[in-house]
């Protein structure tokens, strides 16, 4: 007897066999992608800091040489000196400042929406000071229930303004 398999099983195998080889990747949800943005803020916040390091000891010192018989580097065509070098290297670090900034801004603003909620420190803790549910329900003095739905409450609603399309895209519209 033989079996006859539907057209969902078979589109459940091709998309896991594509899956596997890496040819598709699944589509996060706005919740997922909204962790992922919070869970990044004090990474930029260091990064931003580590380039206004880098951006002051150039400056002071210049870059360091790796061969004393290097006066030129040939880049597209053009030749540039160690001034010039120095000059890009600055301004890709001011340039990746920038979007970094604008970055922790638009989180910050999005974040002053919520900061008269009760919960609100939810954020804070668990994503920017990497605390444990059982740790922050200590610190509100309430059981991890009451963080983990509140929690999933300020996200549901952060996300929709960090990704309005997303959210959009995901009630079917």
């Amino acid at each position: 007897m033989e079996s006859v398999m539907s057209e969902r099983d078979i589109v459940i195998i091709v998309l896991d066999e594509l899956k596997r080889k890496n040819l598709i990747h699944e589509v996060k949800s706005s919740f997922k992608l909204t962790e992922q943005a919070l869970y990044l803020v004090p990474k930029i916040k260091q990064a931003i800091n580590t380039n206004k390091n880098e951006i002051k000891y150039i400056k002071e010192h210049g870059m360091p040489e790796k061969s004393k018989s290097i006066t030129a580097i040939h880049e597209g065509g053009l030749i540039l000196d160690k001034q010039d070098m120095l000059d890009n290297k600055i301004n890709n670090l001011l340039q990746a400042n920038v979007l970094n900034n604008s970055y922790i801004n638009k989180i910050n603003n999005i974040l002053n929406n919520f900061k008269d909620d009760k919960y609100f420190e939810i954020i804070e803790l668990k994503y920017y000071k990497n605390k444990t549910r059982e740790e922050i329900a200590n610190y509100f003095s309430c059981d991890e229930k009451t963080i983990t739905r509140n929690k999933n409450r300020l996200i549901n609603e952060i996300k929709t303004l960090l990704f309005p399309n997303n959210s959009i895209n995901e009630l079917g519209y």
